[in-house]
């Protein structure tokens, strides 16, 4: 496997941890495995965001290892701030504004009795994980890693990987 594919599965990994924490909403209102709506929340989150830290330091990595200036390569804000960066992005940020106007909508209709008000909590969690992930540097680096890798070829740029190979030699 290469570098692309193994943060994007790394990519697709952390997103699932945030999908099981997610779904740990949906068993929260059922008797007898509160313990295991808990766990699934911690350990999803703790799944995502491990894995999170682990992409951003492969990034740096990169950079570094291309030589780099991350201010070229980095936009100027985190993904939580950022609206819109992609197709992806647009699509997770438009479903994070409809599921909160439900929720809203169906706590004040139903006075938070319901079980579409944990349906929609759950939905909203994760669409606002999606949208951080979505609009994020991480997600820009794993979907251009090879644009930038092809990029600096053509450009011939030497990495600190070619000058160890060649001085091996």
């Amino acid at each position: 496997m290469n570098r692309k594919q193994i943060d994007s599965l790394l990519l697709r990994w952390s997103i699932s941890g945030f999908g099981i924490m997610s779904v740990s909403f949906l068993l929260m209102p059922i008797e007898g495995i509160s313990m295991l709506a808990g766990g699934m929340f911690w350990i999803g989150l703790l799944m995502g965001l491990v894995l999170q830290v682990v992409l951003e330091m492969r990034r740096r990595d990169f950079l570094a290892r291309h030589r780099i200036k991350r201010q070229r390569m980095q936009r100027t804000h985190n993904g939580l701030l950022t609206f819109g960066a992609n197709k992806v992005a647009i699509i997770a940020d438009g479903v994070l504004v409809v599921s909160t106007i439900c929720l809203a909508l169906s706590f004040w209709l139903t006075r938070g009795t319901s079980y579409l008000c944990y349906i929609l909590i759950a939905l909203v969690v994760f669409s606002l994980c999606m949208h951080c992930v979505f609009n994020g540097r991480i997600y820009f680096h794993v979907i251009n890693q090879t644009k930038i890798q092809q990029t600096l070829e053509k450009k011939k740029v030497r990495t600190f990987r070619k000058e160890r190979d060649h001085n091996v030699q």
